[in-house]
């Protein structure tokens, strides 16, 4: 049977990254209680990998007393039931309040767990060049998240398509089930809305809410706002937990710079 690592998280009355080799992986943020479990192949490498944990109060400035995270990797074979307390642990992060005794109301925790994996693919992140925010880095993006804006408005998949090809060729080689093919065509019925009723209206892009963010090394910039949501996505009733909104609408971009040119490669 196949061995699958998968991301594990358990969230409790508080905000959190997850990351995986300096790429956030899943963001949650619960005032309540939720557990969550994720194929991680694309974010692994061969050799030493590091796990990280952001964690922020649920909301205010303090921590709920009762906040929790439990973040693990582990493999599993395929068609195991996905228990917390399952699969082959390769490496793990807690937090309670335990951790701020001394400063119960610090607004921000980080941790960080390294692990060792056999992996033989190199992913497409991993080839992009080494960047900096500098201007003429940070005009460039804006020109290209302008580009997927403006198709995204124009349910317009064509360059949508041609700027995620790597990163789909790395998801068919973790994920064969459909291949490159079915995966352009989620992305096209996605871009063009054929399958949403929804009213999408993409909010306007504002140069004063780029923020970038430098992931993997600076070998991907994480396409955000300063709010922390994606550049390109719909309004939202619920800012600090957007899903709860059944219209919102999200198009996440890891972008890279790779064969002369700007990728989203995650």
């Amino acid at each position: 049977m196949a061995t699958v690592t998968y991301l594990q998280l358990y969230v409790q009355h508080c905000r959190v990254e997850a990351l995986v080799n300096d790429i956030v992986v899943q963001r949650q943020n619960e005032k309540d209680i939720v557990t969550f479990s994720r194929p991680v192949h694309p974010y692994l490498i061969d050799g030493e990998n590091i796990l990280a944990l952001n964690v922020r109060p649920a909301s205010g400035d303090a921590f709920d007393p009762t906040a929790r995270v439990h973040l693990r990797i582990a493999n599993f074979e395929e068609g195991d039931n996905l228990a917390l307390d399952g699969g082959d642990l390769l490496s793990e992060i807690i937090f309670d309040m335990g951790q701020l005794q001394n400063c119960p109301t610090k607004l921000f925790f980080s941790q960080n767990s390294r692990f060792f994996l056999s992996s033989s693919e190199v992913w497409a992140w991993q080839k992009a060049g080494i960047l900096t925010l500098n201007d003429h880095t940070v005009a460039s993006l804006n020109q290209f998240v302008s580009v997927i804006h403006r198709d995204f408005q124009e349910k317009n998949p064509k360059n949508i398509i041609a700027a995620s090809l790597l990163f789909m060729q790395d998801q068919a080689i973790c994920y064969p089930i459909g291949g490159v093919d079915m995966l352009r065509n989620n992305l096209t019925s996605f871009v063009s809305g054929q399958n949403d009723d929804r009213e999408r209206l993409l909010i306007p892009l504002d140069i004063k809410n780029m923020g970038y963010r430098i992931a993997a090394g600076g070998r991907l910039i994480e396409c955000i706002g300063i709010d922390g949501l994606p550049l390109i996505r719909t309004e939202t009733s619920d800012i600090d937990i957007p899903d709860n909104d059944d219209n919102y609408m999200e198009f996440p971009m890891h972008v890279g710079f790779l064969d002369n040119q700007f990728q989203r490669l995650r």
